[in-house]
């Protein structure tokens, strides 16, 4: 549908844009680059290893040309974010529409559509990228017709990346193939695939012990324990005050990164897509992904340990798309009907060892102690976990075929430890059914099938073991009314309500999960009103919203949340080398933690400032008492604006500001990020042959500050534990030579 016609929160992120965001300039999504366009997709660092940029709160659901990407949880799949493939990619707010669905919580979806095949003439680029902090990447893209019918394209891009922050590196190797058939006979065929390898450093731990002196004065909390006295919780865990040391100044390019920490993997993806155009009114479509990875991780400082054996994923969808009108000849009553049925799909193995039991960043000190002394192992705390199967998450066991030094928790519940593997099917429905052109009515139906087994993996002691057998029916169901009394004007209200699932770290399920975890309810009501005036020139989009979600608080129960807000977003392009955009984002989220029996977890439930005040312990691992708590992280208000101009000489510039309001970093509401304001810059410019792209990133060099966890994400929980300093002013160009 034309975004003017949907009856959703929309947007179409295109080649063009995703070059002037600066977007695919990094080895990871960058959170601030989408928020220049879109203020309610703020987002969090999400370790590093996010694969879809956030939607009011919560990462957006990730598909490829319209099939779901599972192996993941809140848009983490544990590697590196690969824009190699990607051409272009829609923006959905919301729950999943009836078409795709959604397995995990869904807050909005991401859709990637991938690189297509030149049946026009052969064509290419070559780009080479480099900036400051040892920044190296290069791409050679081409295609063209094999002969009329058949076309191909194929992209390879390499990195060799250092950074900013000490200890980081991503080199990163990514081969893309696209063939296309199109026949005389309305028959169309893509097989494409993608091959990656990873060798990465993936950011789970930023600067620790965050506190207003930090913050304001860029004075960090030094002082620190013998590795063998840390300890996590209240229990023999030693008040700050017994060993805090002085302020001191800190660089913000320390991250609490041991070097000998760290990732590696391999990923793989193959798709079919076939179009079946029966005449003018009828058409078949037939999607297929195939999706495996395997990677292995460790982080020292808390120990976060995973390791997945060679997951993988198989999706598929056959739909019918039909359009029904009536009458044929013109007359004062005419009806539509797009209807688009069919049913799709899914199977996924999962075995994956993941340790997640020793949240202790606040341990160390970051500025008085060596990177290589900040290892959980050396703790008398971790050892004392190790073959315990009455400690924390049935204690710690070594993950058969892994190195030394690699353990698991085999009840991690959603943590992530599983041996599972599910079936799922779902029949569909989704119409939109106009009258005389005014008024539309969007109907959706959809019922995903779950069939599952899940147990402990191999190497959990019997004690311990622990098995799901469980098949489960989860409806959707959608209906949006809407009014077009003008084509310029669209006034629409939706109403979304679907099941969901609770999913391990990678979408797995768990042997601890119940019929409760498969039946997160997500629901949405959204109005909104759309304009297309001034000769097509300004586009105007106003939505106002309310959406619960489930959060995933990993290790616990999923509890519920509410988003309430609206959105203006303003694109103006009073030419076509001009484009001028204003958008603003009231989100005010809350957390309900009532019916559970305690509130939200933090890993430190107060600032280390405070700590040292009332002779409290480091990661003291608490919940908070059971209530309503608006949710931390997160600025209950966004600006954004961006202009682009590109002039017929080939000279231009993109200028894009994002300002966010203050944002909380813990459920006591006392520290707090203040407000503060981001520009990102580009110039270029193109010649027939050759483009030149300059971006200066900060441009006005702000000392700006980024919470680790954003909204509901998981990781929200590391917020005193945890902040992310941001980078300052530096620069990163691209030439790039077409052919």
């Amino acid at each position: 549908m034309d975004i003017l016609d949907s009856p959703r929160t929309v947007f179409t992120i295109d080649k063009t844009l995703i070059q002037a965001l600066g977007m695919g300039l990094q080895p990871f999504l960058d959170p601030l680059s989408v928020v220049f366009y879109i203020p309610s997709a703020y987002s969090s660092v999400n370790y590093g290893l996010g694969i879809a940029p956030f939607s009011r709160g919560y990462p957006s659901t990730p598909y490829i040309n319209g099939i779901e990407m599972n192996i993941q949880n809140g848009a983490f799949q544990g590697i590196p974010m690969n824009w190699n493939m990607i051409e272009s990619f829609d923006f959905i707010e919301g729950p999943a529409q009836a078409i795709f669905g959604a397995t995990q919580t869904s807050s909005g979806v991401t859709n990637y559509l991938t690189k297509q095949p030149y049946f026009d003439s052969f064509r290419g680029s070559a780009q080479w990228t480099t900036g400051m902090y040892e920044k190296y990447m290069w791409l050679i893209d081409l295609g063209g017709p094999i002969s009329p019918n058949i076309a191909y394209r194929i992209s390879y891009q390499g990195m060799e990346n250092g950074n900013y922050y000490q200890y980081v590196h991503n080199d990163q190797q990514n081969l893309y193939f696209n063939v296309g058939f199109h026949s005389p006979e309305n028959y169309q065929v893509e097989f494409l695939g993608d091959f990656g390898t990873y060798d990465y450093t993936p950011l789970f731990m930023w600067m620790n012990r965050p506190t207003e002196n930090l913050i304001e004065n860029g004075l960090y909390s030094s002082g620190s324990l013998s590795p063998s006295l840390i300890n996590v919780g209240q229990i023999n865990n030693p008040p700050y005050s017994l060993y805090a040391g002085p302020l001191l100044p800190i660089s913000r390019r320390i991250l609490l990164q041991n070097p000998e920490g760290g990732a590696r993997a391999m990923l793989g993806m193959l798709q079919l897509i076939q179009k079946f155009s029966i005449n003018d009114r009828l058409k078949i479509l037939d999607n297929t992904l195939v999706w495996s990875n395997r990677e292995q991780l460790l982080q020292p400082p808390v120990y976060y340990c995973l390791s997945s054996r060679g997951d993988y994923e198989i999706g598929h969808r056959t739909e019918c798309v039909a359009n029904i009108e009536f009458p044929e000849a013109n007359s004062t009553f005419s009806f539509t009907d797009l209807m688009d049925s069919g049913i799709e799909w899914h199977i996924q193995k999962n075995l994956d060892y993941v340790a997640t039991s020793f949240f202790g960043a606040n341990s160390w000190d970051m500025v008085s102690s060596l990177p290589t002394s900040w290892n959980m192992i050396s703790s008398s705390f971790f050892q004392k976990n190790i073959m315990n199967p009455h400690a924390k998450f049935g204690g710690l066991w070594p993950i058969p075929g892994a190195p030394n030094g690699y353990f698991f928790n085999p009840l991690n519940g959603s943590g992530g430890s599983t041996n599972s593997f599910f079936f799922s099917i779902a029949p569909f429905i989704q119409q939109t059914i106009s009258l005389n052109q005014s008024w539309n009515l969007s109907l959706g139906l959809r019922d995903t099938n779950y069939f599952v087994q899940a147990q402990t993996p191999p190497g959990t002691p019997p004690m311990l073991f622990k098995e799901l057998k469980t098949t489960q029916s989860l409806p959707l169901f959608s209906i949006s009314p809407s009014s077009m009394p003008f084509e310029w004007m669209n006034i629409y209200f939706t109403y979304i309500f679907e099941y969901t699932t609770d999913a391990a770290v990678l979408g797995g399920y768990s042997p601890l999960f119940n019929s409760q975890s498969f039946h997160q309810g997500d629901k949405l009501y959204e109005a909104g009103i759309k304009l297309n005036i001034l000769n097509k020139r300004l586009f105007i989009d106003g939505t106002i919203f309310s959406q619960d979600l489930w959060i995933d608080n990993v290790g616990l129960t999923p509890t519920k949340t509410t988003v309430n807000g609206f959105e203006l977003d303003f694109s103006y392009k009073p030419h076509p080398s001009l484009l001028c955009r204003l958008g603003y984002a009231y989100q005010y989220g809350m957390e309900d933690w009532t019916n559970v029996g305690h509130g939200p977890l933090e890993t430190q439930t107060y600032s280390t400032s405070e700590a040292l005040l009332f002779s409290l312990p480091l990661n003291n691992n608490a919940f908070f008492p059971a209530g309503v708590y608006p949710f931390i992280g997160w600025p209950t208000n966004v600006i954004d604006g961006m202009i682009n101009y590109a002039s017929s000489s080939g000279l231009g510039f993109t200028v894009g500001l994002s300002w966010f309001s203050r944002q909380f970093l813990g459920y006591n509401y006392a520290d707090s990020i203040p407000p503060e304001f981001i520009i990102r810059t580009r110039l270029f410019y193109s010649l027939p042959h050759w483009q030149f792209s300059l971006y200066l990133f900060n441009t006005t060099d702000n000392k700006y500050w980024l919470p680790f966890g954003a909204g509901i994400q998981a990781a929200r929980i590391f917020d005193y534990a945890n902040i992310v300093p941001g980078m300052p002013f530096w620069i990163q160009g691209t030439l790039s030579y077409l052919f």
